[in-house]
This record gives C-alpha cells, structure tokens and sequence, in this order.
C-alpha cells in the first residue's frame, strides 16, 4: 500500500528523523545514506519497492564497509520506529507487520550469506525484544531538558541576552525581506555568540543543523526561499524561547522542525527523486 501525502509527512516526522538523531555524525551528515532511509521510510509498506530500497541500503553498508552488524543494528532501530508508526496510524495488522519483517529479514540474510559473511543462523532481529525497544523509546525521552535547568549552570548575561535579541530582530526583517548573503552573516554570527553552548551535548543535534545549513547557504547555487524562511521563523523562535524568555521546556524542540527543513534542502541538493 501506498502512504497517503498526510502520511509520508509523518513518516519523515516520526521515523526518518528520530532515526537519524539516533546515529553517528558520520552517517547523519550523509546524504545517500539519508537519502536511502527516507526512501526506504516512504516506500516501506510497497514490498516490491521496499525490497529494491533494502538492497540498495545493503549495497551502500557494503561499499563504505560497515559491518553485518552494522545494518543490523541500523535497522533494528529503524523497524522500531516504524513498528510504533504503524501501530499508531493503524496502517498494518501486528500479522501483516511481521509477515513483511520476514520478508526483509529473509533478503538481508541471503545477501550477506552470498557475500561470504559467515553468518548461517537466521537471526530474527526486526521482531524486537521488549526490553530493546524501551531502553531505544526511553532514550528519545531522556533527550528533554528545559531552558532555565540547561542555563543554570552557564554564564549568560544582560549583554549577551541584548546581542541574541538584535540578533533575532534581524531574521525577523529576513522574514519581510529575505537576503541570503544576510542569512548567512546573521546566521554564522549566531554559530559564533552560541559556540559555548553548541559544545555541550544537548546541543549536539541542533548545533550540527546550523553548521549543515551554513555550508548550504555558502554554495554558489541556487536556494529555496520558502524553506529557508521556514527555518527562519523556527530560529527566531528558539532564540527568543530558550535564551530571552528561557521558557521552553525543551532545548530540543526545535530539532525535528528545523532538522526536516534541512533535510528537505539535502533532498534538493540531491537531486530529488525520493517522494514520487
């Protein structure tokens, strides 16, 4: 079955992004690895489709030499995500769900038997052990970390509060008027006055953002406006919420906004080609 645009949204929200906050650098800052996952994402209830997106993920571990269990561990969390998207929006049976687990168990195993891997036991790793998949689903939960617990222990002063807040009435302007040699200067002056924070590791994800959005902005090519104003308007709106009002209670809620902005201009930087 084919997911509904309403869906494939979705899908991108809650598994292809909690997916790739999950791995290394490395990896996350690959776009054919992203690009492989997402069509995997998008396709995944299409068997024939899906089967075709597995081999290709099999085909990219094996030329940049990551391991069997490398995938392993990938997909097993990978299938985590999904198995709690389909459960949610109702899209398979618990039957049906694992009866398409088989299938890409099945394919994985004989492509690394082929490849001489050594591995002859069939190992049933999408049918997740519970104790796995709470350790994975708590770890997205320990992630939270309001404003003022996160400032507390930092220096942040009048001055550097004033210096943020020109800082965000400058994008604001963007948002009126947008300039995209000006986005970059506010936006690398905003890496700078922020680097820090960026250091600390509950800053990890978003401070990765703005460096993969500064290289983008640094390319002599063409932008999207629309989505770069996007991520304009959700910067503005953590700036002011975690460090002048400092009333968010969660550093981190601005990731999947502005991590699937990102990922959308990786995926025109790419080419395209992943929805259809």
């Amino acid at each position: 079955m084919k997911l509904t645009v309403k869906q494939a949204k979705d899908m991108i929200d809650e598994v292809v992004l909690p997916f790739m906050y999950d791995l290394s650098a490395k990896k996350a800052n690959d776009n054919k690895y992203i690009q492989l996952f997402t069509s995997l994402a998008l396709h995944f209830f299409e068997i024939d489709r899906a089967k075709k997106n597995l081999l290709d993920i099999i085909s990219f571990y094996k030329e940049n030499g990551y391991s069997y269990d490398d995938i392993v561990l990938s997909l097993t969390k990978f299938f985590i995500l999904v198995k709690q998207f389909s459960r949610k929006y109702k899209i398979l049976s618990s039957i049906d769900y694992h009866k398409l687990a088989e299938v890409f168990e099945d394919t994985l195993f004989k492509e690394y038997e082929n490849y001489g891997k050594g591995h002859t036991e069939h190992q049933d790793f999408f049918f997740m052990n519970s104790e796995f998949e709470l350790d994975f689903e708590q770890a997205q939960q320990d992630r939270k970390i309001s404003a003022t617990e996160f400032l507390k222990d930092l220096e942040l002063d009048e001055d550097d509060i004033e210096k943020l807040d020109e800082m965000k009435e400058r994008l604001e302007m963007l948002i009126v008027r947008f300039d995209k040699e000006e986005f970059l200067e506010i936006l690398s002056q905003l890496i700078a006055k922020l680097e820090i924070y960026f250091i600390k590791p509950e800053l990890k994800n978003i401070s990765k953002a703005f460096n993969e959005l500064q290289v983008y902005l640094s390319e002599d090519m063409e932008v999207d406006e629309e989505i770069l104003i996007t991520i304009i308007e959700d910067i503005v709106k953590w700036i002011e919420h975690v460090f002048i009002k400092q009333d968010a209670q969660d550093i981190n809620y601005l990731d999947e906004a502005l991590y699937s902005n990102i990922l959308q201009v990786e995926i025109l930087r790419g080419g395209g080609g992943i929805v259809s």
